[in-house]
Formats: C-alpha cells, structure tokens, sequence
C-alpha cells in the first residue's frame, strides 16, 4: 500500500496536450533544466495541497537572486588575481608543494562560483513563481526547499567526491 507522500507524487491521470506542453516549456526550467515532478507542477498550477495557501514568494526569491549575484560577483572580482591559466605556467610548477596545491583549491572554488551564478539566477526565477514552497515544517515555518538547483556550501564543504 502506497503512503500519502508516494501517493502524492504519482500522476493518477495522462495530462492533457497543454499541460504536458507547458509543464516540459516551463520557461523557469529551461534556462537550466532545473528538474522538478510533473505531479508537483501540476499541484502548483490548481494551487492544490502545499501551494493552496502559499505566501509571498518575493523575499525567497530575492535572497537567492543576491546569492546569484554574490557568486557572479566573487568570480569576477578575483578572476584577475587567482586563475586556472596560472597552473599552466612554468612561474607556477616553480612553487613548492603546498603552494600549488591551495592554489588549485582556492583557484577551482572560485571557478564554480562563475557556474553556481546561472544556476542560482534559474532557481531565483522558479522560487519567484512560487515552485520552491514545500508547506510548512514542525514548527510551522516556512519551508522553501522542494527544488534546489545547487547545494552551494554542501559542494565547497564535502569530504567525498561520490
């Protein structure tokens, strides 16, 4: 026997051209392809279960727009100081050992702040229309985290590459 959580994210019915058509050219989504279930979009365009009473998306999607932006900015403010090219020059294979090695850690950190920019600008525009609500936790707060499109401190803090 299902539970209301499996059950809640199967689809009972074939949708219709339309909706299949405007779920798959979600223009949110295609920036990026941020991937979310057909059942929760649909549950989002009749305002049904979580979405029936969602607040105001603004101040959630304003804060992850001002990550996009901070990520943007990080990159090309020290694009010019600390750059992958720099591996590649003999000036670099004359560092000791240790030099290099935070060099490359420090260099590709701020190399994927220029890719988690678009990522978090797409996720911005789907939490604007209100997609990322996920009801309400225990204590009855707001929860903004159905789609994600980037753990940003999970990826630079991890301790395995799986």
């Amino acid at each position: 026997m299902l539970n209301h959580y499996q059950q809640e994210k199967m689809v009972l019915e074939a949708p219709g051209l339309l909706e299949i058509t405007s779920y798959v050219f979600f223009s949110q989504a295609c920036v990026l392809g941020i991937f979310f279930e057909f059942a929760d979009y649909r549950r989002w365009i009749s305002r049904e279960a979580e979405y029936k009473n969602m607040p105001s998306p603004i101040l959630e999607s304003l804060t992850i727009l001002v990550q996009g932006f901070l990520c943007g900015a990080i990159f090309f403010l020290t694009v010019s100081h600390i750059n992958l090219e720099h591996i590649f020059s003999k000036d670099y294979a004359e560092h000791n050992f240790w030099y290099r090695v935070i060099y490359f850690e420090i260099a590709m950190s701020l190399k994927r702040s220029f890719y988690y920019m678009p990522f978090k600008m797409s996720s911005a525009a789907t939490a604007a229309c209100g997609l990322h609500y996920n009801g309400k936790d225990k204590d009855g707060n707001d929860r903004w985290d159905k789609i994600v499109s980037v753990y940003i401190m999970k990826i630079e803090t991890a301790t395995s590459t799986m």
